[in-house]
Order: structure tokens, then sequence, then C-alpha cells
């Protein structure tokens, strides 16, 4: 932290360094050496201030950057012992004049201290009381356009205009193949006209060419416009946010910090007579000098309610997300240059007399509320003593935290989180295999159709997908009645093969973690009919636990003890095995006995001898 009175940073933005008269501004595109000079001229003048400053104090100032366009310029200084914190250094410029002239714009430079991201812009918007829509443009130009490179996806960005342009050579193809579709049509139709008009046809066009008039844009050009853009960022160029032409770049309100500043010219509203402005600026300046309150505070509110940026802004139509300490001082414009003995604003008659306005501004951004950026304003003020310019300088000191990334925690947390993904990509620790299902009464899962059981002609168990008795002739009847309720339709998962229980009301699952890490389960859509218990080592109870990689765990299931079915209860049911951060899986659970026992209910004092062999075969008796 800097020393009282000795800021890290010094940021000094200008505004016409030279005359911004057309000639200058026209010729300084062709050859830049008076605003050049006219730069060099303040870098030196202001370096030589700072050492200056220096001697007074214990610490020296370096140039950081410096750059300008036409009459704009910006140029930031830090303290030795800051100095080391600084990298990734860059500059950018975005025109905003007449015909992409640099009369009116802004200058940028954005730098990392420490681990937080700083962009610093001086801007000179659109002159004139009633171009308000003409400075909201100018500012949202400037902060949304891309001018520096984001040195992390700089491999990617270079990669994807590699395929753009691959792309733009394939729609380049297909234009001149369209251009030749569309003369061989051109004389086709030149023909057939005079055909159509004998024949009583209506003029159209085909589908090929409706398709080519689609792939042409109003100027007739097929290129699409952000392989364009791609191709101007990797001259250097700049065309603007078109499409993929941010890929890799960064705009001022891409940083973690911006810090706004300079001539915004906004005036006082239109609404409101010079006169009065005058007479208000009159009393403050008055009750001022006399040391009283007075009318102050309540003169000073009107003038601010007046200001446009205030309004724009209370309108978010500008600079949203900034903050502007309070404007305790007057009103920065319009003085008279190198009059230093009225101290007033220019009322000359024989002038262009221009109501007074705060048209020098300090604004800053913090991108994100909940990081570790922080921004004070420990002073906002204009400053009086300087007589040289029609306009009052200000400037605003700040008291600023940013961050530091521990670069050892970064890289384990990385890890950690890349391992993560990897494993989840490839089914590690999210991912586990069900084996079996939850079948009762001597019902059992024969696999030879989608949803299909076969018939139930025996209780002992021999082989999966095979009869488990063989029936002799006396009790072929009794086989026979029981495709009723053997062969029917579940909503159980495919393939998954249920047991023979004979007289045993319990059946389990088997989990089975396929994957390398821990995978964490849980079981839903119980059955109020069932009841689970789980088997071997883990944590959770008996519906969700946690099994390490290639871990297995049997899931038993029992029918609750004294369950009474009911007459159209559904006894057909699918338990879910939710896996966290994985694929959830599907498993039958039929009661075979329940059925059969709401079939008794429905039909009581129907059954015969042969409902009751079959409930014994079944183990219900």
């Amino acid at each position: 932290m800097a020393e009282a009175g000795e800021p890290s940073i010094f940021a000094l933005g200008l505004q016409e360094i030279v005359d911004l008269s057309a000639g200058t501004v026209v010729m300084d595109g062709f050859n830049p050496t008076v605003s050049n000079d006219a730069a060099l001229a303040w870098a030196s003048a202001l370096t030589a201030a700072l050492a200056t400053f220096s001697c007074a104090h214990s610490h020296t100032y370096g140039l950081v950057a410096r750059h300008h366009m036409v009459g704009v310029q910006l140029l930031v200084f830090a303290r030795d012992t800051a100095l080391p914190m600084i990298r990734a250094v860059q500059c950018g410029q975005v025109p905003c004049g007449n015909m992409g002239l640099g009369n009116k714009g802004g200058v940028m430079i954005r730098m990392d201290v420490m681990d937080t991201s700083v962009c610093f812009v001086s801007s000179h918007f659109a002159a004139h009381r009633g171009k308000v829509k003409a400075r909201n443009r100018d500012y949202k130009t400037i902060a949304n356009r891309h001018c520096f490179v984001d040195l992390a996806m700089e491999k990617f960005r270079k990669t994807m205009a590699a395929s753009h342009r691959a792309r733009n050579k394939v729609r380049k193809r297909d234009r001149i193949k369209g251009i030749v579709r569309k003369e061989q049509r051109d004389v086709v139709d030149k023909h057939s006209d005079s055909m159509k008009e004998e024949d009583g046809f209506s003029d159209g066009f085909s589908e090929d060419e409706d398709e080519y008039n689609e792939d042409m844009d109003l100027f007739g050009r097929t290129e699409s416009l952000d392989a364009r853009a791609m191709e101007a960022g990797e001259k250097g160029e700049t065309r603007g946010d078109e499409g993929d032409a941010a890929l890799g770049k960064l705009c001022a309100l891409d940083h973690d910090l911006v810090f706004w500043m300079g001539d915004l010219n906004y005036r006082m509203d239109t609404t409101v007579p010079d006169e009065e402005v005058f007479e208000l600026l009159r009393v403050i300046a008055a009750e001022r000098e006399s040391m009283e309150a007075g009318n102050v505070e309540e003169a000073a509110e009107m003038l601010l309610g007046y200001d446009q940026l205030n309004i724009e802004r209370r309108n978010n139509r500008v600079f949203h997300g900034f903050h502007e300490g309070r404007t305790n001082f007057l009103p920065t414009y319009k003085y008279i240059p190198g009059d230093a003995s009225t101290g007033w604003y220019d009322r000359r008659p024989d002038k262009k007399m221009r109501c007074p306005a705060w048209c020098d501004r300090v604004l800053w951004r913090r991108k994100h509320s909940n990081h570790h950026e922080d921004v004070s304003l420990l002073q906002y003020r204009r400053v009086d003593f300087l007589y040289a310019s029609d306009h009052k300088p200000v400037n605003a000191l700040f008291e600023v935290k940013v961050k530091s990334i521990d670069e050892g925690e970064k890289r384990r947390l990385l890890e950690r989180v890349v391992g993560e993904a990897r494993r989840t990509v490839g089914g590690g620790h999210c991912e586990i295999k069900v084996e079996g299902c939850f079948s009762f009464g001597g019902a059992f899962r024969a696999g030879k159709g989608r949803g299909e059981w076969d018939e139930v002609l025996g209780g002992h168990r021999k082989n999966h997908g095979k009869i488990g008795r063989v029936v002799s002739e006396g009790m072929k009847e009794i086989g026979e009645g029981m495709k009723e309720f053997g062969r029917r339709r579940s909503g159980i998962s495919k393939g998954a093969p249920g047991t023979i229980n004979g007289d045993e009301d319990a059946d389990f699952i088997t989990l089975v973690n396929t994957g390398e890490g821990e995978a964490r389960y849980k079981i839903e859509g119980v059955p109020e009919w069932l009841e689970l218990c789980g088997e071997g080592e883990g944590e959770g109870d008996d519906t969700e636990g946690v099994l390490g990689g290639g871990g297995r765990r049997k899931i038993w299931g029992d029918v609750k003890v004294g369950y009474e079915a009911k007459e159209g209860g559904r006894y057909m049911d699918v338990v879910t095995v939710k896996v966290e951060g994985g694929t959830d899986k599907c498993v039958g659970a039929v009661n075979w006995k329940l059925r059969w026992e709401a079939r008794e209910i429905k039909e009581k004092g129907k059954q015969g001898g042969d409902d009751e062999k079959m409930k014994k075969l079944l183990g219900l008796r």
C-alpha cells in the first residue's frame, strides 16, 4: 500500500493536445507529425513533473505506457515498488469522429496489477449541448470495442481464425458456382419470358435462385462478416464487434476495474435557460465567498439535477454500473483561456456564449461486486489554479484493493477439477451398473421379448430363462390357467432378469461401481409393500450410500409383513437408482403374490380346487 501522498499509479488523460481543426485532423491520418510531437512534449513535461514530485518523497516513478490518437492522450506512471506487480500491458484506440476520424474518441491502456485486470480510458465525446445521443453512442462504441488480445485465449483464437479462413474459401467457391448457375438461368429466362407471357405463366423465382439470394447480403457479398473480422484481427486491424471477431479479444468492460476520465462533454439539460444556470452559480459563489451556508446546498442540488450525465445515468442509458463521486465543485466549462484575473465563466458578447457545465469527469467501475477487488474514493476535485484552457481539469484519488492468486493452491484445485471432469466423461466415479431386479411369488423374466413374462409353472429355481418345474399331464390344466397371470407387460428395464424364489419372499439386486472413483447413489420410488436392506460396507442408510471404485453391494428386498393387498392395486413398480453426477438406472419390482391376492378379493367365492392348487404352487398356502 502506498504511503500518504504517494500513489502507486498515476493515470493522466489529456484532450485537445493539438488544434482539432478539420485540416489538422485529416492530415494527421497521413502524417501524424504534429500530434506525435505534442504527445511527446506532454510526456516529457509530465515525467519531469513526477521527477520533481519524487524529490519530495521516498520513491521514484517510471512510465508504464503512453498512447495518443490525434488530440487524445493517456499516460500511466507507476511507483518503483509497484512496477514489478504490473504485467500484460496493452494499448488501444477507438475513433468516433465523422468518417472514422480521430478528432473524437478514446484511447485505452490495460494491464494486470498482480492478478487484477485494470483498464484506464481517456476519452473526448461529441460536443454541443443537444447531442446527448451522440455522446451516449460514443461511450458505447469505446466501451464495447474489442481492442485488446486475451493472452490466455491467443492460441485458440488463431486456431479459430484459420478455421474461419478455410470456411471462407468454401463459401467463395460456392459463390462462384452460384454466379455461373445464375448466369445460365438468366440466359434461359431471357428466351423463355415470351413463352411464359404467351402461356399465361406468372413471373417468379426458382428455388435455386432463392437460395442464391439468401446467400448474398445487401451489398452482394457472400463472405461472412465473422470471417472477415477474424482475418482483420490477424492483421491488427479493427472492424468492430462483428460476431466471432470478439473471440480471444477484450474490451474495456471485460476488465475487473475500469477508470474512465476525460472531456465527456455532457452539458446542462436543453430545457434549462442559460440565465437560470448563471444565476444559480452566482448564488453558490457569493455564499461561498461570504462563508455562509445560505442557499448553497439547494442551488447545488438544482444544478446537479440539470446535468445531462446524471440524467442519462439515472435512466440507464449510459455508463451502466459505473460510479462517480459527488461533484462538490463548480462546473468545469467554459472559462476564458489565460484569464487569471476574473476567474469566471466566459460571457463575452463577441464570442459564442456557452452554458457552464460539468464536462470533465472521472468515473470508475468494478466488474464483480462479490470479488476481492474494492475501490474507495478518497478525493474528487477540480484544479482551480490552472488557466491555460477553457476547461478546469479534475482529479480523483482512489484506494484500490487488488487480488493475488496463490498459484500452488490454484494448480491443486485445477488438477482436482480436471481429474473429476475426466472421470465423469469417462464414466468413472459416477457410473453404477445394476444387476437383477426385485421379483416375488415365483415369477421371473425369461427375456424372450421386451416387457414379456414367461409362464409361471413352478416355484423351484433351476435356471434363468427356463421353466423351473416339469409339469405332469395331470397338472396341464393348471399350467394353462396360469397363463392369464404369467404373461404380463411390465415397466421394468430391458434385460434385467428376475429370479425364481419359490416359497421365499426375498430377492436382491447388485450395485456395481464400474468406475475408479467413488460413486454416491440413492434408491427412490420404493413401493409401499417393499422393504430394502443394504449389505456390505458403505455410508448412508438402506436406500443410499457410497461405493468405492469397482465396489459391489447387494440390496435386499423383502415384502412387508402383514401387507394387505387392495383391489386394483399396482404391483408392478419401477424403483430408481439415482447416481450423483451419473445416469440413473431403473429396476423392476414385481410381486405376483400380491397380484394374486388382489384377484382373490375381486373374485371371492369363485375359486375352485384348481385355484387352491395354484396358490399352493405359488407358495401362497
